[in-house]
């Protein structure tokens, strides 16, 4: 996590804890300022919810400093017994830290979780990779020539351009791989290790190049 907001989650609890502080110190008998109290009392309780959450804080965010501590100052100051001007002061701290911070926060993890995908999806391309030269030394052990089968010699030069756009798509985030894509390589892999006939290995090749060719983005495809 970054130092800069491991101080911003210390700044928070004490937001946190102030705001909560003196809302417990306000007896209002107006209706109007009974629902806003209620309502402010919600809003925070759901921020300290969304803030609640490890992987926001994977990545530094930047935000007005000077105005968040104004924000916090104008909360501090401001007496419980003027219900009114004190909720507005609150309302206007908690828009700043929705606008400015949570949701901010919130594309950055939703980035970084998607990158998260893709990284395990390059990772798996690696044992796909080790499944297939395991399967063909297996198979060739055994007393196949596979240097010589044109159809394998095919499957193996698609795979190789494939895997090539697949991999840079995956790196630059221009696909969005998932935990159903993560499952069904993992279940290829195992497809391709179990493979006991050269028929069976070229079926399970044939398999994967068409899940990978899938991934493209089809104007690429069409422009290949």
């Amino acid at each position: 996590m970054p130092a800069q907001n491991e101080t911003l989650i210390t700044l928070l609890r004490d937001i946190h804890q102030s705001c909560i502080s003196k809302l417990q110190n306000i007896q209002s008998t107006d209706t109007e300022e009974g629902t806003r109290l209620s309502e402010t009392q919600a809003q925070i309780a759901q921020l300290e919810k969304d803030f609640n959450n490890e992987a926001l804080w994977a990545h530094a965010v930047e935000y007005d400093n000077h105005e968040l501590l104004q924000a916090i100052v104008a909360v501090k100051m401001a007496p419980e017994t003027e219900t009114g001007h004190f909720l507005d002061k609150v309302e206007h701290l908690l828009l700043f830290l929705k606008d400015n911070l949570l949701s901010k926060l919130q594309a950055f993890s939703n980035q970084a979780d998607t990158s998260v995908w893709n990284q395990k999806m390059l990772d798996e391309l690696l044992k796909v990779r080790r499944a297939l030269r395991q399967t063909k030394s297996t198979l060739t052990e055994a007393g196949h020539d596979l240097e010589s089968d044109e159809e394998l010699i095919i499957l193996e030069e698609s795979f190789t351009l494939l895997l090539a756009d697949y991999r840079k798509h995956l790196r630059e985030n221009s696909v969005q791989s998932n935990e159903d894509h993560i499952r069904l390589m993992q279940l290829l892999s195992d497809l391709i290790k179990s493979a006991g006939t050269v028929a069976d290995f070229k079926s399970a090749y044939q398999t994967l190049n068409d899940f990978v060719e899938r991934q493209i983005p089809s104007n690429e495809k069409e422009d290949s």
